[in-house]
């Protein structure tokens, strides 16, 4: 059994950038970032998303909305300017870094690594674990995000194969962010694959998979 019931894990681009007071105040709202090196930084403690019998604790960390129960928020950090087309480039080590910790994480609180989805409003079902984008949250679950597009949005010089001319609304970008997101959590599978085969992968400078 997992030691902390978490179902998803979502990931967020902070839109500071890298100094001392940009993490302290970034740190507030995630339980992790990773830096443009790939490092970690720790943030809020994971247990602080785990809802108490009279709700979530003072101090969890509030990354997304309405979503932020039994939900993990892990941020890469420098978005800088935090609108479409003008922004800091998310280096290859922090996209890296992004797929080694989140499979730490589905690996050690048996998170699916899938997108999430919620059909019922179709009759159908919904699964709500799995690990997405803060782009993907509104159009998999149908939870508004006040047309949120980070992190995964296109951009010339980023670490995928995948390319898309540019848009401008969050709506002209599903079908990029799912095509990215994708990416990232094929990525991720086949780390989860080496972990449950019990091979040693290493894990970035700062990123203890163990530590709450």
């Amino acid at each position: 059994m997992p030691d902390l019931p978490y179902k998803r894990i979502i990931m967020h681009w902070t839109v500071s950038g890298e100094g001392p007071d940009a993490i302290k105040y970034d740190r507030k709202f995630y339980h992790g970032l990773i830096l443009k090196d790939g490092s970690f930084v720790r943030a809020v403690t994971l247990p602080a998303n785990i809802p108490l019998k009279w709700g979530l604790p003072h101090d969890y960390a509030p990354h997304t909305a309405s979503l932020n129960s039994w939900s993990i928020g892990l941020s890469f950090v420098g978005m800088a300017a935090g609108k479409p087309g003008v922004m800091g480039d998310l280096s290859a080590a922090q996209w890296r870094s992004g797929v080694l910790i989140a499979a730490a994480w589905a690996h050690r609180f048996g998170i699916p690594v899938q997108l999430p989805y919620d059909n019922k409003p179709k009759g159908g079902t919904e699964d709500s674990r799995g690990i997405l984008g803060h782009c993907e949250v509104e159009s998999a679950l149908r939870i508004a995000q006040s047309g949120k597009w980070d992190p995964w949005y296109p951009m010339t010089d980023w670490p995928w194969t995948h390319s898309q001319p540019l848009a401008i609304t969050a709506k002209d970008l599903q079908p990029v962010h799912r095509a990215i997101g994708d990416q990232f959590r094929a990525e991720v599978a086949a780390v989860v694959a080496r972990l449950q085969a019990g091979e040693t992968v290493a894990m970035p400078s700062g990123f203890d998979p163990l530590a709450n």
